[in-house]
This record gives C-alpha cells, sequence and structure tokens, in this order.
C-alpha cells in the first residue's frame, strides 16, 4: 500500500493496517509517539508542554527503531496496541542516496554493543536543570536520535532536542510535512 502525496499533503490518519503496509521506498520517516499510560511518558510531556514524549525511526517496513533502556528495532504492532498516539514526518526532498545514508547509518548504531546505546539519564536531568550539555558523552536519549536528520538535511538545528522541541522543528519547515498519524480506536 502506498500512502498518497499531493501537494506535499499526506492522509491524515492512518489505520493499523497502512502503518504496517509502509514500503521500503517510502522509508525512513521520523516518528513521535505519545503514550498514554506512562506516568515517565506524561511527566516528560508536562515538562515539555506538550502531547510528544518520545521519538523513533522507521527504518525497515513493520519495524520501528526506538530507544528504552537501549536502543532496538520492534515490531510496530507494540505501538499499534491502544496505548500509544503517533505522528510520522518526512520529507518529499530528501534524495535517495541521503535517505539510504541515513538508515545505514541508523543500522550501523542499533549493531553496536548494548552498552553503547544505552539510555542517558543523566541528559534528563541536564534538560531539567537547563544544561543540555550535561550528559555521558556515548549515550543519549531518544529524541537525541533526530539528529541523523542532519544526514537528510543540512538545516536541521536540532541538538539535545526534547520530542516536543523535534515536533516543534518540523513544523517550522517548509519542506516538511506528517505523513501521517495514527490514534488508537481503542
Amino acid at each position: 500500500m502506498k500512502i498518497k502525496i499531493k501537494d506535499g499533503v499526506t492522509k491524515k490518519f492512518l489505520t493499523k493496517e497502512e502503518i504496517l503496509g509502509i514500503t521500503q521506498d517510502q522509508l525512513p520517516l521520523a516518528i513521535l509517539s505519545r503514550n498514554f499510560y506512562s506516568y515517565f511518558a506524561t511527566q516528560i510531556g508536562i515538562f515539555d508542554h506538550t502531547v510528544w514524549n518520545h521519538f523513533m525511526w522507521m527504518i525497515h517496513p513493520g519495524k520501528f527503531l526506538t530507544q528504552d533502556w537501549i536502543l532496538h528495532e520492534v515490531p510496530a504492532e507494540i505501538y499499534l496496541q491502544g496505548k500509544h498516539q503517533l505522528k510520522f514526518w518526512f520529507s518529499p526532498f530528501w534524495p535517495d542516496s541521503r535517505r539510504a545514508m541515513l538508515i545505514a547509518a541508523l543500522e550501523k548504531e542499533v549493531e553496536k554493543p548494548w552498552w553503547k546505546h544505552r539510555y542517558d539519564l543523566l541528559q534528563l536531568i541536564g534538560i531539567r536543570t537547563g544544561i543540555r550539555e550535561l550528559q555521558i558523552p556515548w549515550m543519549r536519549i531518544c529524541s537525541d536520535w533526530a539528529d541523523f536528520i542532519l544526514l537528510l538535511d543540512d538545516n536541521y538545528e536540532g541538538k539535545h532536542l526534547t520530542p516536543g522541541e523535534v515536533n516543534r522543528w518540523f513544523e517550522g519547515q517548509p519542506n516538511y510535512c506528517p505523513f501521517g498519524r495514527f490514534y488508537p480506536e481503542d
């Protein structure tokens, strides 16, 4: 199934089947998530004044590259069971060569030993206290993976952004639009 793009606008809401039917030639997609049932995720949203509390990538059909305690790929179905609202971002201006470069770079990251892509709790303290540089150098939080947008777009201005800030950056860019949204029906 192909999502039709007309004048930079896509179908607003996607079904589970449409998300699971996204093909490799439509990837990568940046994904923002809102977990309705997690205390930790809710606190991130409250702090950031947004509904978005998690950032992920879709680089392979039917799978999301996500970081909870470590970076790993999970079946997309995990996020389609009624606990998450999703927003998929893309740009029709991403060159195929750069899209392939981003996918390869993220595949290389996930192959590294688990301790090289653990969740950086210290960085959360840094964001909370306004000292964004406070972090363990080789570690990341989920939204730090958005920095890989630099492989697609030299104009990306993020560094240690929160999920809400990543969303606001996308919203402010003329060459980006939501690929689609998912809102659980349950």
